[in-house]
């Protein structure tokens, strides 16, 4: 439910970016100051509480710090019934955009009426699904796949379900224990007609069509205009800045992917980092960036084996230029 506050947080169009839950749950029982922590986030407020689900219930604590001034900007508290959990969400939202005294368009503020409820075993089942999705733990797999179906099988209506298993199948064909994209393409292709059917919203669905036109059916145009619109419906949405990265850099675009790619690390260190470790900055020929950025993913992951084959790659690079 953290990402999900956070993923609506950022499709706000008020704040310049959110952070991503896997890059700021380093920092829980920290003892860092405020400041210091908001400095390496590269953020201007943090906010902090408590998410609790009891039966039907659903209670949320929240606190929105200034970084600078390490002073309370807002706090309160909000009880709900989960089958009513969206709507809790957005409130919890426009209390925060009011705290900062921000004002939301109006079609954001409609976009945020406009919520329909959602079955509480779906919601739990979809949420857990969500988090083995993006781990990439390969004896994960089946599992997730299995919340994704129960949270259908709980409600058919829900699209951010059939969204996730449209992104679930195309991820299989990248996995040591992949499938044949002709296995897996065609199911992915059901899930987001269904997703879009439901839903033609979801920045998740428009970044997995993306992912699927460049990917498997080669309609390069067609991809890159879905990977915008996802970025355009969710400008935090880490996973789709990495895959658009990824087509940059297929395209040739070095200069373009690099920064896409810096984007993405911005928002989820855990994501882009690992993958991508200097790559595109240095394939844009900016290598001192590219050297600072393996320094900083050998802080964050030091058993991560990616950072030496940078630091290769770097050198050879760097000799030829």
């Amino acid at each position: 439910m953290t990402d999900q506050l956070i993923s609506r947080l950022g499709t706000l169009g008020v704040f310049n970016k959110a952070i991503s839950r896997r890059s700021v749950m380093r920092y829980k029982n920290n003892p860092k100051p405020a400041d210091e922590i908001a400095r390496e986030l590269d953020v201007r407020a943090l906010m902090e509480g408590t998410i609790v689900l009891s039966g039907d219930r659903a209670r949320v604590t929240a606190t929105l710090i200034d970084a600078a001034s390490d002073k309370q900007l807002w706090s309160d508290s909000f009880d709900e019934q989960v089958a009513n959990i969206l709507d809790l969400q957005n409130t919890v939202v426009r209390a925060i955009v009011a705290a900062i005294d921000k004002t939301l368009s109006s079609e954001m503020q409609g976009r945020l009426t406009r919520q329909q409820k959602v079955n509480p075993k779906a919601y739990r089942a979809y949420l857990r699904g969500l988090h083995l999705l993006y781990n990439w733990n390969t004896d994960d797999l089946p599992l997730t796949e299995k919340f994704f179906l129960e949270a259908i099988a709980a409600d058919s209506t829900y699209a951010s379900s059939y969204a996730a298993l449209a992104e679930y199948h195309t991820q299989r064909t990248h996995t040591d224990s992949g499938v044949p994209p002709k296995d897996a393409v065609p199911k992915a292709k059901k899930y987001l007609a269904k997703t879009f059917e439901l839903d033609d919203s979801l920045a998740e669905a428009y970044m997995t069509q993306g992912h699927v036109q460049w990917e498997h059916e080669f309609k390069l145009k067609e991809s890159e205009a879905s990977f915008k619109k996802a970025l355009e419906l969710n400008p935090n949405l880490a996973w789709a800045y990495l895959l658009y990265f990824y087509y940059l850099t297929s395209m040739g675009r070095y200069e373009e992917s690099a920064d896409v790619n810096m984007t993405a690390i911005e928002l989820d260190s855990f994501t882009a980092v690992p993958y991508a470790v200097g790559d595109p900055l240095q394939n844009a020929g900016r290598f001192d960036e590219a050297l600072a950025l393996i320094e900083e993913t050998e802080e964050v992951d030091p058993d991560y084996d990616g950072t030496w084959t940078a630091d290769i790659g770097l050198l050879v690079k760097k000799a030829v230029a």
